[in-house]
């Protein structure tokens, strides 16, 4: 059954729409390689085109585009399949007097589906976030050493 990312308290919807970006914004750093950064100067185009060939060779990996990056931006934003589950516990008030102040909400969040079932998808972005700084940087390093 797949879930419905409209349903929910407030806190789920705004966490949703967060989290829509958030996924949206990592798949976007490679459509902005292709769309952007390659038409700027030839040395680039040929070292992001030989980046491209050799991540769609590899696939599956690597895990963190193909099985997060990718597929999650694919399901939710594609066909509204909410991968990730969040909840909170705490936020109660004990009734005997006086009261004392409610205990704090803890947020939690775990992947429901996929290869990283179980983890921390706020763990999976920071991955994914230097996940694409490198290969950023050696986009940009064979770029800079090959010819136009």
């Amino acid at each position: 059954m797949r879930s419905n990312p409209t349903t929910g308290p407030d806190w789920v919807l705004d966490w949703v729409l967060i989290w829509a970006g958030t996924i949206a914004l990592l798949r976007a750093v490679g459509h902005a390689l292709v769309n952007e950064d390659a038409e700027i100067d030839a040395r680039m185009k040929k070292a992001q085109r030989a980046w491209w060939d050799t991540l769609k060779a590899t696939k599956p990996n690597p895990s963190i585009f193909w099985e997060f990056i990718e597929r999650d931006r694919n399901l939710l934003l594609k066909e509204a399949e909410l991968t990730v589950e969040p909840s909170v516990s705490g936020g109660t008030i004990p009734r005997h007097a006086p009261q004392p102040p409610p205990a704090p909400s803890i947020y939690n969040y775990k992947m429901k589906s996929g290869r990283f079932a179980g983890q921390d998808p706020r763990d999976l972005v920071r991955n994914a976030i230097e996940w694409w700084q490198k290969q950023l940087d050696d986009i940009e390093q064979k770029a800079a050493a090959s010819s136009p």
